[in-house]
């Protein structure tokens, strides 16, 4: 439901219980600010190149992280087995 505000201010108003819905008669009575399209460009470089490091990073991690676990599992096995005498190592 559309609430009585300023003109070109766009209200929407609900409950808990309600969907909210923008339909297109209020868009049309609505203006909207939008940047050059290079600079629109230049916005999705920025955000892809930071989604790529950040996947990098995320790689990185959960190669570390299945390392780790392979490394916990030989350490486990060589005490378990004896071939690693814990009474030295706490020494």
């Amino acid at each position: 439901m559309l609430a009585a505000a300023p003109a070109g201010i766009l209200l929407l108003c609900g409950n808990p219980n309600t969907i909210l819905h923008l339909m297109v008669e209020e868009l049309r009575v609505s203006r909207f600010a939008l940047s050059r399209l290079e600079k629109q460009r230049a916005i999705v470089g920025f955000l892809d190149g930071a989604a790529s490091q950040t996947d990098a990073l995320i790689q990185r991690i959960n190669l570390s992280v299945d390392r780790l676990r392979d490394y916990r599992a030989v350490l486990t096995f060589a005490a378990a087995t004896g071939k690693l005498d814990m009474r030295e190592a706490s020494r």
